[in-house]
Order: structure tokens, then C-alpha cells, then sequence
């Protein structure tokens, strides 16, 4: 660095310096960049510099490549970033904006290697969090067992092969976008179905799990003043677990509760048990378990905090079992069982008829986006949490949380 200039730019990317003050970013740029996003290039420029010039459109000095770049050096208080200058017209800047943010998303992972790559950086004290994988992203692939199949390399699956696949998709109500489809399928040819096995749960976990900043919020919407004084022995019922978020969650929040743990899923049981966050871990199906008969005469949980399966109306049939186990419950659901009731029918009825009460919701614009709070519930949004009280008699509103 020199006393004119700020920046981590590798010394062969000197000459193409240029002050970050004449750039603008493109107003027009297609692609969004999140915090998270930022925060991770700022990571990277801080301890690896820039090692790759971002592009700007002259004359306007208007970023074709690179804005999210800019905006971490902007942050990271450079004065000078490395630049590739391009004279061109409109339409060529805008062909290779796009293409350029096009040809990164079409690139896919080998998950074997990548798995291989990040046990290697874990083992090694390197932050996950740091190279762009938070918890809940790494995970699934440190545990999954990706031994290679002894098989004839140039063996070549039928199209019957793909049989297993939706065969699993179907039992587990898990769907897939097409290129995942086609990238699991490539993978069990190459490697065989139960390695393929072991990359559709790593995939389906990462989508679907509880992530840990929601499970956080989730316990402190559900443990408010109706269970202050009774965190200490709080009983308390997590109905489908995954792996653990919620629970860890529970631990952390009222470290003193005793807590039950249902999971239908062996692999997660087996994370479950081996963190050993649960008092009780339960292996199975909870509503299997639960039943159709009647409400025990002495509710076995004070509280339930649940981020069930969805399709089918299951969340609602969830809902309606750990009700009859608990004094209160907060859940994740879809914004469409509020208003579509009929799947969720005999839970409101019971809210209709003031036998339980809504006494907080937290409407979320998207679950990976969660901090994105609509706060009169107007708006349209794809989860909601609720909690519902046992007898609890709601104000003339409810509680925007």
C-alpha cells in the first residue's frame, strides 16, 4: 500500500488501480447482492486482496462485472480498486453483464470434493463461516459418507435407474429444480445410488432444515412472559427435530428445560444423539406415535416450538397434535394456513372458539430472508410464526411481533 493510496490489490494488478470515487455501480445490474454476500468479499479482499480486476463501461465509468466487489472495497475504506476499462456501446456491456453472471450460476459442485475440500479446512481451525458456508450449509456435507461405489467406470444408468430417485422424492415430499435433478443422477452413474443418496440429503437438508438464526428467533418469540417464571423447569417438545437447530436453540435460551425431541429421520437421530442437546430423543414418526386418540388428562409438555413438514396440510396435523399435549405453541407455517383453513380446520376451530388464543405473529417475507419483518401482516409473505396460548384472550389486535 502507499500513503496515496488504500487497497489490498495484488502488485500485479497495479497498473489497472483506479479511484473507486470515479465508479459508479450499474443501475440497471440484474443481480441482487445481499449482506451476506458483501460481507463475504469484504472477508476475502481483506485477507487475500483483489486478485481479479472488476470491469467498468467507458466512458461512463458504469460497472459491467464486479459491483458487488466495489461496494466491499467502498466498505473496507479503499480509495483505489483494480479495474479493467472497456469502451463499448450499451448493448455489447450488457451482453457480457449478463453473460458473465449467468456463466457462474450454470457451474455446479462436486460435492465429493467439496465436502473433501471443507472436512480439510475445518480440520485445519479454519472458520467455515468465513469461506462463504454457514453452519447449517456445511453440515450435511461433513457427515455424509461419500465412498465411492466399486463400479465399471463406463457403466451408463438407463433411464429406469432414475426410478430410485423419484421413488425417494415421492416418500419424503422433497422436490428438486432440474438441474439438482439431473446432477444427483449424473453422480449415482458415476458413483453409485447410495453415494447418489447421501448428495440428495445433503441438498435436501440445506434447503429445508430450520436455519439457526430463525430457530434463535422462533425461542425468543416463544419464550415470553407467560413461561419467564417457569424456565427453570420448563418441559418443553420439539415434534420434528431435523438436526437440532431449534433444540440448540431451546438449550441456549432456558439452559435448565427439559426437552423432548421427535425424529423421524435415522441420520438426523444419529447427529441428534451424538450432540446430545435433547434429553430425550425420540426415533420415529411423531404422528404415528401421537395418534388419534384422546388428549391425555394431564398435558406431559408446557410448550412446543415446531418447524414441521408442510405438505399435505401436515403442519396443520402437527399443529392439532401437540396442542393437545402442551399449554402453548409456536410454530412456522405457511401464510396460506392462516387464510386456507380447511386443511388446519379443527386447530382454528379451537382458536374460533377461544378455547386457545393468538397471541403473537411474526410474518417473514421468505424463510432465508427472515429479517425481512412485515409488520401489519398486509403485505404478501410466505411464512408466518405464531403462538397460540392456551386460553389466552387476544386484544382487540393481535401482537405484530
Amino acid at each position: 500500500m502507499s500513503d496515496a493510496m488504500t487497497h489490498n490489490v495484488h502488485p500485479q494488478l497495479a497498473p489497472l488501480l483506479v479511484p473507486i470515487d470515479s465508479l459508479e455501480l450499474d443501475p440497471r445490474n440484474a443481480r441482487e447482492h445481499d449482506e451476506r454476500n458483501i460481507e463475504s468479499v469484504m472477508l476475502s479482499y481483506a485477507e487475500s486482496g483483489q486478485r481479479k480486476p472488476i470491469v467498468v463501461k467507458l466512458p461512463e465509468r458504469i460497472i459491467e462485472a464486479g459491483n458487488c466487489q466495489l461496494e466491499a472495497a467502498r466498505r473496507l475504506g479503499w480509495t483505489h480498486i483494480a479495474a479493467l476499462l472497456v469502451d463499448e456501446d450499451e448493448r455489447s456491456a450488457r451482453k457480457f453483464a449478463l453473460r458473465d453472471n449467468r456463466t457462474a450460476e450454470l457451474a455446479q459442485w462436486d460435492l465429493r470434493q467439496l465436502a473433501f475440500d471443507l472436512r480439510e479446512m475445518k480440520e485445519a481451525g479454519e472458520e467455515l463461516e468465513a469461506l462463504g458456508w454457514t453452519g447449517y450449509e456445511a453440515e450435511p456435507l461433513l457427515v455424509a459418507n461419500f465412498t465411492p461405489a466399486k463400479i465399471d467406470p463406463d457403466y451408463k444408468a438407463p433411464g429406469a435407474e432414475a426410478k430410485w430417485l423419484d421413488d425417494e422424492l415421492a416418500a419424503n415430499g422433497w422436490s428438486l429444480t432440474a438441474a439438482q435433478r439431473e446432477a444427483i443422477l449424473e453422480h449415482a452413474t458415476k458413483h453409485g445410488v447410495p453415494n447418489a443418496r447421501a448428495i440428495l440429503r445433503a441438498i435436501v437438508w440445506s434447503q429445508w432444515d430450520t436455519e439457526p438464526e430463525l430457530a434463535a428467533k422462533m425461542v425468543e418469540l416463544a419464550l415470553t412472559e407467560h413461561t419467564q417464571r417457569r424456565r427453570a423447569s420448563l418441559r418443553v417438545l420439539e415434534p420434528s427435530a431435523g438436526r437440532g437447530a431449534i433444540v440448540r436453540a431451546i438449550r441456549e435460551r432456558a439452559p435448565k428445560s427439559h426437552i423432548t425431541a421427535h425424529e423421524i429421520d435415522p441420520q438426523r437421530v444419529e447427529l441428534l444423539r451424538s450432540e446430545a442437546v435433547a434429553d430425550e430423543i425420540v426415533a420415529g414418526d411423531f404422528l404415528a406415535a401421537m395418534g388419534e386418540g384422546a388428549p391425555p388428562k394431564k398435558r406431559p409438555f408446557d410448550i412446543s416450538i415446531q418447524n414441521t413438514p408442510y405438505e399435505n396440510g401436515l403442519d396443520g396435523l402437527f399443529l392439532e397434535r401437540t396442542m393437545m399435549l402442551c399449554d402453548a405453541v409456536t410454530a412456522l407455517l405457511r401464510t396460506n394456513a392462516l387464510h386456507g383453513k380447511d386443511r388446519h380446520a379443527r386447530v382454528w376451530s379451537r382458536i374460533d372458539s377461544g378455547e386457545w388464543g393468538v397471541r403473537a405473529l411474526r410474518y417473514l417475507a421468505s424463510r432465508p430472508d427472515f429479517e425481512s419483518i412485515i409488520a401489519d401482516g398486509s403485505a404478501r409473505s410466505d411464512f408466518v410464526i405464531v403462538q397460540l396460548v392456551r386460553g389466552f384472550k387476544a386484544d382487540a389486535s393481535v401482537r405484530w411481533w
